[in-house]
C-alpha cells in the first residue's frame, strides 16, 4: 500500500495514513521450480503491463492471472503459496519478470552511516530469506526490492534525506546485484518525490547516482503508481499515476543515460477514496475499475521504459478494499486478450489435382490462425511462385492452364499479423481432360469423386498393390470406390468436340478376395469396352490394381460418358477414372500448325525477322521465337532450316516442341 509524503503537490494535496499492524506479517517472494503438467509459454508476450501484487494467499482468481501468462508479477515474503504463485508465474511466462519483496519492521534514520545501514538491510533482512530459497527458487527471482515507500528510511522530507537515501541505494545496488539479482530501488510511493517541478528535478538529480548503479546491474527502479483523483484525464493522473512521466522527461533532457531506465510500477490501483467501500477501488463498483484499468494499461503501453504494473493486492482479506479477486477473471482475459497475434500456421497437405480440360482443384490442410490463403504458382519446382489468387477457404481452382504443361503450387496461410511460410510443393500435369477418385477425396493428381450419376461409395484401409501398372494412381484411388446396381455413369463435359482422347480406367478388387464374385461391363460413349469384367482375374489377385486403356472421341456436344453396368456377378464398379487429351505433335518451325515445316511457315518466318538485338513484341511471332532470346535472326533461322521437311513430310523428331 502507498502512504504519500506529507507536503504539498503541484496537482493538488497529499495525503498521510498509516499502515494497520497486519501488513507488518512475514512475507516476502521468491521464484521457484518449474511444476510438473504447467501450461506451456505462449508464442508471444502479452502486450498488457498489468500483473498482481500477492501477500499471504494464492487465490483461485490470482491463480486465473498467472495462468494468463502476465509479464510481470510480485510477490511478499517466501511463504509456500506465494513460492507456488512464482514457480507457476515462471512455467507459463519463463520470460516474465518476476518481483520480490521482503517485509521488515526495521527502520533507519538519518544520523545512521547510510552505508552501513545498506549493508544490514542487505545482512538481516533480504539475505536470510533469501538463501534458504533452494537453487531452483532462488533461479526463478528477477529483480529484488529494498525498504517499501517511507517505511524503512529517510526519503523526501529534505534534501538531506534524499541523500542519505542515495547513499543507501549506492551500496545496497551492488550487494544485490553481486547475490546474482535485479536491484529495483526506492519504491516510491504515490505523489512523490512531493512538492513542484522545481524540487521534484532537485530530488531526482540527487538520487541520479544510485540510478546509475542500478543500471550497471542492469536493474531499475520502482514508483507506486495509484489513481488518487480516480481519473482517466493525463493532466491529472500526471500527478499520481503518471507522476513517472515528469521523471523521464527530465531524464531525456538532463540525463539521457537514464532515459530507458527500467522503471517497475511495483503497487498500483486505486487509492485515497473516501466513502463505503474505500479507501481503495471498492469505493464503487467493478466495472469503473476495469474501465480504469484499461485505460492505464494503454497509458503504460506508451512508455517502453515502463516494465509493468503489479496491481495491490490479491491474497490478504485485510485489505479488503484494494482486493482484486472480484476483478481477477476480468484480468486473466484481459491479459490474454492482449497477446498480439502471430503468423498463422505453414498450410499441410496440399494436392494438386486434374479438375477439367484446362483446371486444376487445389485442396489443403486447415491452418491454425489462418483468415485467408495465398494460393501460388510456378512453372518450375521450387519457384519462384507466384500470387494466382486468396482463397477463404480450403479449396481453390485454376482455371484456363495450358494443356500438356506441368504445373508447381504451394499456398501460405495468411492473418492480420502477417503470412506464413509456404506449404509442401504439389504437381499436376493438366491433361486436358479430368482424373477422378471414385467414391474419394482428392489424392495425387485424382480429384474429389464428381460428375457422376447414382451409386454408392465404399472404402477400405487394406493395402493395395500397385506394382503390377504403370503410371498408377496413389493407393488411395484404389482404397475406394463408386458402386451401384445395377448401373451409374459419368459423364465429363467441356470436351473438345470429336477430339481424341484416352481413357484410363483404374480398378482393384477391395470386397471380394476370389476372381468370379464380381463381373461386369463399361461403356464409353455407347461404345461396350469391357465385357464381364472380373477385377481379381485380370489383376491377379485382390487388393491389387489394374488399368485399362482405352482411346475414344468426344461426342459432338464435347462430352464423354461412361457407363458402369451389371454384367453376370454381382455390381459394377469405379475405383477411379482418367481422361487424358491426345494432342497432336508440335513441331519447331510448323508456324501454321499443319504438322509440315514448308515454304507457308517460311513466308510466316520472314515477316517476324527483327535482327539480332531487337526483340520481337508482336504476339502473332511468338512461335517464330526458336531460341532462347527475345530477337528473331540468324540463330532462328539456322533451327528453323534444320526443321525444314517440305510439304506434306513430318519434320525430324528432334525438332518436336515440348510442353509449355
Amino acid at each position: 500500500m502507498n502512504g504519500l509524503c506529507a507536503g504539498t503537490l503541484s496537482g493538488g494535496p497529499v495525503h498521510d495514513r498509516g499502515r494497520p499492524l497486519h501488513f507488518v506479517r512475514a512475507m516476502g517472494i521468491v521464484l521457484a521450480t518449474l511444476l510438473t503438467g504447467s501450461s506451456a509459454a505462449p508464442a508471444q508476450q502479452t502486450e498488457s503491463r498489468l500483473g498482481l501484487h500477492m501477500i499471504i494467499n494464492y487465490t483461485s482468481g490470482a491463480s486465473q492471472v498467472v495462468n494468463a501468462h502476465p509479464r510481470i508479477h510480485k510477490i511478499l515474503d517466501t511463504g509456500s503459496a506465494m513460492r507456488a504463485s512464482a514457480r507457476d508465474f515462471k512455467t507459463n511466462n519463463p520470460d516474465g519478470v518476476l518481483v520480490l519483496r521482503i517485509y521488515t519492521p526495521k527502520s533507519y534514520n538519518v544520523s545512521q552511516d547510510p552505508a552501513w545501514a545498506a549493508n544490514d538491510f542487505w545482512t538481516t533482512v533480504l539475505a536470510p530469506p533469501i538463501d534458504n530459497l533452494s537453487p531452483e527458487d532462488r533461479a526463478l527471482i528477477d529483480y529484488v526490492e529494498g525498504p517499501n515507500e517511507g517505511d524503512s528510511t529517510p526519503t523526501w522530507g529534505s534534501l538531506a534525506d534524499a541523500q542519505w537515501y542515495n547513499t543507501f541505494w549506492v551500496n545496497l545496488a551492488p550487494l544485490i546485484g553481486n547475490a546474482g539479482f535485479k536491484p529495483c530501488a526506492f519504491s516510491i510511493s504515490v505523489g512523490n518525490p512531493p512538492g513542484d517541478t522545481a524540487y521534484v528535478r532537485l530530488m531526482l538529480d540527487t538520487i541520479v547516482p544510485a540510478l546509475r548503479v542500478c543500471k550497471s546491474y542492469n536493474g531499475g527502479w520502482s514508483y507506486h503508481a495509484y489513481t488518487i483523483p480516480y481519473s482517466k484525464i493525463v493532466s491529472q493522473e500526471i500527478w499520481y499515476s503518471l507522476r513517472y512521466r515528469q521523471y523521464y522527461s527530465y531524464f531525456q533532457s538532463t540525463y539521457p543515460d537514464l532515459a530507458d531506465l527500467p522503471l517497475l510500477l511495483t503497487e498500483g490501483g486505486v487509492d485515497g477514496q473516501s466513502g463505503e467501500g474505500g479507501p481503495g477501488w471498492k469505493v464503487d463498483d467493478a466495472a469503473r475499475y476495469i474501465d480504469w484499468l484499461t485505460w492505464f494499461d494503454a497509458r503504460m503501453k506508451e512508455n517502453p521504459y515502463v516494465v509493468g504494473c503489479t496491481l495491490f493486492q490479491s491474497g490478504d482479506p485485510n485489505w479488503f478494499s484494494f482486493d482484486t479477486e472480484e476483478i481477477n477473471p476480468w484480468l486473466a482475459q484481459h491479459i490474454l486478450a492482449s497477446v498480439p497475434p502471430t503468423p498463422p500456421a505453414v498450410p499441410t497437405n496440399l494436392n494438386a489435382a486434374v479438375n477439367g480440360p484446362t483446371s486444376v482443384a487445389l485442396s489443403w490442410s486447415t491452418s491454425s490462425g489462418a483468415t485467408s490463403y495465398n494460393v501460388k504458382r510456378s512453372s518450375t519446382s521450387g519457384g519462384p511462385y507466384s500470387t494466382i489468387g486468396t482463397s477463404s477457404t480450403l479449396n481453390y481452382i485454376d482455371s484456363d492452364l495450358t494443356i500438356g504443361a506441368t504445373y508447381y503450387y504451394v499456398v501460405s496461410a495468411v492473418n492480420i499479423a502477417g503470412e506464413s511460410a509456404n506449404s509442401n510443393e504439389s504437381t499436376v500435369t493438366v491433361s486436358g481432360g479430368y482424373a477422378v477418385n471414385s467414391g474419394g477425396s482428392a489424392a495425387g493428381r485424382f480429384a474429389a469423386d464428381t460428375w457422376h450419376d447414382g451409386g454408392y461409395t465404399y472404402t477400405t484401409a487394406a493395402s493395395v498393390d500397385t506394382s503390377g501398372v504403370t503410371d498408377p494412381a496413389p493407393q488411395a484411388v484404389y482404397q475406394s470406390e463408386r458402386w451401384a446396381s445395377p448401373s451409374f455413369t459419368y459423364t465429363f463435359p467441356n470436351l473438345v468436340s470429336v477430339g481424341e482422347y484416352t481413357v484410363r480406367l483404374h480398378f482393384a478388387e477391395i470386397y471380394y478376395t476370389s476372381a468370379g464374385k464380381r463381373m461386369f461391363n463399361v461403356i464409353i460413349n455407347d461404345t461396350q469396352v469391357l465385357t464381364d469384367f472380373d477385377i481379381v482375374a485380370a489383376a491377379g489377385a485382390a487388393n491389387k490394381a489394374v488399368v485399362r486403356t482405352f482411346t475414344t472421341n468426344a461426342d459432338p456436344g464435347g462430352q464423354i460418358v461412361i457407363q458402369y453396368a451389371a454384367g453376370s456377378a454381382d455390381n459394377p464398379k469405379s475405383a477411379g477414372i482418367e481422361i487424358i487429351r491426345n494432342l497432336p505433335p508440335v513441331y519447331l518451325g510448323d508456324l501454321d500448325e499443319d504438322l509440315d515445316v514448308d515454304q507457308a511457315d517460311f513466308g510466316l518466318f520472314q515477316a517476324c525477322l527483327t535482327g539480332s538485338g531487337y526483340n520481337q513484341t508482336d504476339p502473332q511471332c511468338a512461335g517464330v521465337l526458336l531460341d532462347s532470346d527475345l530477337d528473331v535472326d540468324q540463330a532462328d533461322l539456322e533451327i528453323f532450316v534444320n526443321c525444314l521437311s517440305g510439304e506434306g513430310v513430318t519434320p525430324p523428331e528432334s525438332c518436336l516442341k515440348p510442353p509449355s
